[in-house]
């Protein structure tokens, strides 16, 4: 398995050290893989204190260390981001204008995601 990922990318972003948990980290592996384009991190794991000021939801799955939000401009890319994640199980897909945010919450897709 290939290991795309730096340490710096799967941790939150204040420098307090939290990282997203192992199986998070070899799932985003596996969706590069699948999505077969290099892909960036805008955000990965996140402290209570630093999701608290960047407005996260206080039972937001970064603070488990099991979401990302990956950049991809591209409506396209947005599309090809999603239907890997889908592929891989992931039931959190949710679209910005910057990317999509995926996680591995437990229960339902997320609404407006078809099959």
């Amino acid at each position: 398995m290939a290991i795309y990922f730096s340490k710096d990318e799967l941790s939150c972003k204040c420098g307090c050290g939290f990282m997203v948990q192992n199986q998070f980290a070899r799932w985003l592996d596996d969706l590069r893989d699948l999505v077969g384009l290099p892909l960036t991190l805008n955000c990965s794991a996140r402290c209570p204190v630093h999701n608290s000021e960047v407005g996260g939801a206080k039972n937001s799955q970064h603070l488990l260390g099991l979401a990302a939000d990956i950049q991809a401009l591209s409506g396209a890319l947005r599309y090809k981001v999603a239907e890997a994640a889908f592929k891989l199980g992931v039931k959190g897909i949710s679209f910005y204008s910057w990317g999509v945010h995926v996680d591995l919450r437990e229960g339902d897709p997320v609404a407006g995601w078809e099959t």
